[in-house]
């Protein structure tokens, strides 16, 4: 199973054509300078071609593994993070790590059968002809990675972009229209100004904060463009994005703001519950916001339409956060739902 920690990629780039290139000047390098004096010819040379295939094959299994150890296996990635990938183009990450892993453990099988054939070489024309066709067989290997090199040499700064998420801690994600203060109530649980992450798949931000509940830390993000938007105006990636919140939220929380300040009207704001209710599996706790501006008149409306369930709370002024802990740890810490 994934860890419990953020994932981490920083893929090893590889010029294919210049580490063929490379890998062969460096084995000739080291072989003119392998003293063979007084030894026979056909001593002198197998010494020598040995000495070139065995170096050129080093060096490029050594760079190839260091590729293939920078993309992260499949079973390390949690799902939360796998559909990140797969909205960023870099689902086929599983693949290109399989075709290097491949071509290194063919380039070494190759390398093993050639160094016993030169064993049994009669001339020294035979084993410069024998290391002269696994230098041919190991350039293919190594060039026919080009398109993965490319692949991921295009994806490789985008993961970079990653928002720091842990995906294996209780997870609150706050929902809600632009302005009902999702932000400063997540600066108000967590006790700090939240880490803003770029999304890359979006050109808004991810806010992630922490919260101590009980004995356990849980993560609270909101995630502005993703969840504060009618189903109808997301674009595809959006909706791909949802689903990969899927993955990671324990608990949504949706605000709900009755004052006209936010701009959007109650009944737009109900109808933006009701897709997220369809969006996510998850529970769903209604909180009515701003409770320190709001009138008596529309907090009655707003308990009217939501029931009796919604809390009445204040990112502001922090009224009614002590309730919103208490049941946050009753869904997260004290009977978690998964």
């Amino acid at each position: 199973m994934p860890g419990d920690r953020p994932l981490s990629i920083y893929i090893h780039h590889l010029d294919m054509d210049g580490l063929v290139e490379k890998a062969f000047a460096k084995a000739s390098e080291k072989a003119d300078k392998q003293r063979v004096v007084g030894l026979r010819p056909l001593v002198k040379a197998r010494i020598k071609e040995k000495l070139r295939l065995k170096t050129a094959s080093s060096q490029i299994t050594k760079s190839l593994g260091r590729l293939y150890r920078s993309i992260p296996p499949r079973s390390e990635i949690s799902p939360f993070y796998a559909g990140l990938l797969d909205i960023l183009g870099a689902g086929r990450l599983h693949e290109a790590r399989r075709e290097v892993g491949r071509a290194q453990s063919r380039i070494r099988r190759l390398t093993s059968e050639k160094l016993s054939k030169m064993d049994r070489a009669r001339t020294p024309k035979d084993l410069h002809s024998i290391r002269r066709a696994a230098y041919g067989r190991i350039s293919y290997q190594v060039r026919s990675l080009t398109p993965v090199a490319r692949y991921l040499a295009e994806v490789g700064p985008k993961l970079r972009e990653l928002p720091t998420i842990i995906p294996e801690i209780p997870t609150l994600v706050i929902a809600g229209y632009p302005n009902v203060g999702k932000t400063t109530l997540l600066k108000a649980l967590t006790g700090s100004a939240p880490e803003i992450k770029p999304i890359p798949f979006t050109t808004q931000k991810i806010h992630v904060g922490y919260m101590q509940v009980g004995w356990r830390r849980v993560q609270v993000i909101d995630t502005p463009g993703l969840l504060d938007r009618p189903l109808e105006a997301r674009n595809p990636v959006e909706m791909k994005a949802v689903g990969a919140l899927e993955h990671l939220s324990n608990l949504v929380l949706f605000l709900v703001d009755p004052t006209t300040t936010g701009g959007f009207l109650l009944e737009d704001q109900l109808g933006l519950l009701s897709q997220v209710r369809e969006s996510f599996s998850r529970d769903i706790l209604v909180a009515i916001n701003k409770s320190d501006i709001s009138t008596p008149g529309e907090l009655e409306g707003a308990r009217e339409r939501l029931g009796g369930d919604a809390l009445t709370i204040s990112g502001h002024t922090c009224e009614g956060m002590d309730g919103l802990r208490e049941i946050i740890s009753s869904y997260l810490i004290e009977s978690p739902p998964r």
